[in-house]
């Protein structure tokens, strides 16, 4: 059993946000674990079984400071207005793993913003960033695209090219070209947890809601209530590690 050490300045604070009330929101991603073709490749490059399977992942989970993008649902962020504090709680679709609860800390209008700050800065630059370059389709799930992977090194390329492509569209269009770095305030890739002690938390949502909010085209916002809720569990089943940071 991991230890936990609950940061309660973030969990029971007054949820507030300049003149505003915080906002909690739940996104949701599939896993690298989703497909068989992304099972193989988590186990042969040793990649955590929650990381995101895309060749740029959204967001990537493994970095200190995980960005999120408009890259996967564009111009989403913006329509919910996102802003400094605000909380996205990330699960995997289908089996409703907890993958991470992050605090957003700073906002750019731009990639070309957060990688020239990540750089100054002497982090690494996330995958979900358009200025790097994109994981090879090995270390992909491969999700739409399993059919036809590994019929010809042409074939592959051209799929890994288009896929690609997709995103760098994204990324450079005004709507969607915003970049968020958060905080991370759990997060299951960071703390390498077994399968064995992966978090559901479907049980939790629909006793809060009439069903697991639907999350396929934009984040849903959450409670307050379910959000410490979500967090005394955690304390509970002593399943995270929270690491007390002081805010920058």
């Amino acid at each position: 059993m991991i230890s936990f050490r609950l940061n309660c300045f973030l969990a029971l604070r007054t949820f507030t946000h300049s003149d505003t009330r915080m906002q909690i929101f739940l996104n949701s991603y599939y896993p690298i674990m989703h497909t068989a073709f992304g099972r193989s490749a988590s186990f042969k490059h040793k990649i955590h079984p929650l990381e995101d399977g895309s060749i740029r992942r959204e967001p990537d989970f493994s970095h200190p400071l995980p960005g999120v993008s408009g890259l996967c649902r564009p111009g989403t962020m913006k329509d919910i207005e996102l802003g400094l504090g605000d909380i996205l709680i990330y699960k995997t679709n289908r089996t409703h793993f907890l993958t991470a609860i992050l605090e957003v800390f700073i906002e750019f209008d731009s990639h070309d913003k957060a990688h020239n700050w990540l750089q100054k800065a002497n982090y690494c630059i996330p995958t979900n960033n358009i200025l790097t370059d994109p994981l090879p389709l090995e270390k992909s799930h491969a999700l739409n695209y399993i059919d036809r992977i590994g019929k010809s090194d042409k074939l592959d390329k051209a799929i890994h090219e288009k896929w690609n492509e997709d995103y760098l569209l994204r990324g450079k269009n005004k709507k969607s070209s915003y970049f968020f770095l958060t905080k991370p305030i759990y997060n299951a890739v960071h703390l390498n947890l077994n399968e064995t002690d992966f978090v559901r938390i479907d049980k939790l949502l629909r006793s809060h809601y009439s069903s697991i909010p639907n999350t396929s085209w934009r984040p849903q916002e959450l409670t307050e209530s379910f959000y410490l809720d979500l967090i005394q569990n955690l304390k509970s089943l002593e399943a995270a590690s929270l690491v007390i940071k002081k805010k920058p």
